[in-house]
């Protein structure tokens, strides 16, 4: 059995787990058993959602195509921020640095800071000229971004 099948395998297990159920009956576990409890079951959608990951990933690969960008916990702490202000450019380029960008797309600084706009840290103003700038949010500006 391929790895990709043998993980979709064990994702199917993990579901059936996750909602209350036995995997190879498709029967509800009982009410006491341990994996209704909440906290198990969060944890269970987790692993479920890593492997569906992992799936996504090695599929790709295969494929010969790249995954989107995305920094695992271990790359993230390759990231080298600054303690001075530098533009989105080169933390792109940094991010780019501490990961592998054979197996995924390289970020550009429009997609890091579209991301910023999409998660309240950048919006969208008009300038003079009638054209969009992006300016930190009160949000961003707290947690370090300035306009140069």
């Amino acid at each position: 059995m391929a790895d990709v099948e043998k993980l979709r395998k064990v994702k199917r297990c993990i579901d059936s787990l996750a909602e209350g159920l036995n995997p190879f009956t498709g029967q509800p576990l009982p009410e006491e058993d341990i994996v209704n409890d909440v906290r198990v079951s969060r944890s269970l959608f987790l692993a479920s959602a890593f492997l569906q990951e992992q799936i996504q990933g090695t599929t790709a690969k295969k494929n010969g195509k790249k995954q989107a960008f995305r920094l695992s916990l271990e790359e993230r702490e390759r990231v080298e921020f600054s303690s001075q202000p530098i533009p989105a450019s080169e933390l792109a380029r940094r991010m780019n640095d501490a990961v592998d960008t054979q197996d995924c797309k390289k970020i550009s600084y429009r997609q890091l800071t579209d991301w910023l706009v999409e998660v309240g840290m950048l919006k969208r103003v008009e300038n003079a000229a009638g054209g969009q700038r992006r300016r930190p949010t009160d949000s961003g500006e707290k947690l370090g971004i300035t306009v140069g």
